[in-house]
């Protein structure tokens, strides 16, 4: 799994709400994980469900099998990929009978009531971890120094954007493209983006066009649509876009806030007037 890790899709869930009176428990020893794990597993799951963990790159990485059943089922394997001290979680994809039980067998081993969803997911699990933790606080991401600090975070910096004198080049368009630089760079810092394969926002809002549309009737109801950003990595896109003038600078700020929000799956509404 830890090799063919981007074939793939992981789901990012944090820990929610820590029970009163209650010892946060963090593990870094897999043998003990897995010997906590299996206590777990075997008050929720049938006797034949089994736990099996290793430690590789840092991060403890776990495959529970729980049958259904008489007959293997890879569908029955779920994987899990923990960074000891964190309070979040990559999971691969799970039947939903399982869910309320796994999330439960989690919670309870680290003294929390549950697990939620980040709504982010993706395949490069690195990425999705380098997001969530900054969301959580755990990091600091960007052009902050101790971003290097983590092991599985890139520390490879951007190449530097040239820019180059045409003839026709006029001292304006240098000066834009500068800007342009300078802003980019302090929206998204100077390190490579988190790869993401896809960001994607679900748009209710008020229609605006219907004073040019004779006798529109205005039911209240919002206009709804979805759209989608897919590619090899979204965010490096969208930069890539903006520095090249194809897309308005400065980026609206759903655009910006991706690695702030830790999610690429995103709701956006109208503003109520007061």
């Amino acid at each position: 799994t830890v090799k063919n890790s981007t074939k793939k899709k992981w789901t990012m869930y944090k820990l929610q709400d820590k029970k009163s009176g209650s010892k946060e428990n963090w593990y870094s020893d897999p043998e003990k994980f897995k010997r906590k794990l299996q206590q777990q597993v075997d008050l929720y799951f049938d006797s034949a469900a089994s736990v099996s963990v290793t430690l590789q790159d840092g991060a403890l990485w776990c495959r529970l099998y729980l049958p259904s059943g008489n007959h293997f089922m890879t569908a029955n394997a779920v994987y899990l990929i923990h960074y000891p001290n964190s309070h979040c979680f990559a999971i691969s994809a799970f039947k939903v009978s399982v869910q309320n039980f796994l999330f439960q067998c989690l919670s309870n081993l680290f003294g929390y009531h549950t697990l939620t969803s980040m709504n982010l997911s993706g395949l490069q699990y690195k990425s999705l971890f380098q997001l969530a933790f900054n969301k959580l606080g755990e990091t600091s991401f960007g052009k902050l120094s101790d971003v290097q600090s983590l092991p599985f975070i890139s520390r490879r910096k951007r190449k530097a954007e040239e820019i180059e004198r045409e003839p026709n080049l006029r001292s304006e368009d240098v000066a834009m493209k500068r800007h342009r630089s300078l802003s980019l760079e302090a929206a998204f810092g100077e390190y490579q983006q988190p790869v993401l394969e896809s960001l994607r926002f679900k748009v209710e809002a008020k229609f605006m066009g219907k004073k040019n549309i004779e006798n529109f009737q205005d039911n209240g109801e919002p206009f709804r649509c979805c759209v989608k950003f897919e590619g090899p990595s979204v965010l490096d896109g969208v930069r890539n876009l903006a520095s090249c003038g194809l897309a308005n600078e400065p980026l609206p700020k759903h655009l910006l806030r991706v690695n702030s929000l830790g999610t690429n799956n995103f709701v956006l509404k109208s503003k109520e007037k007061s």
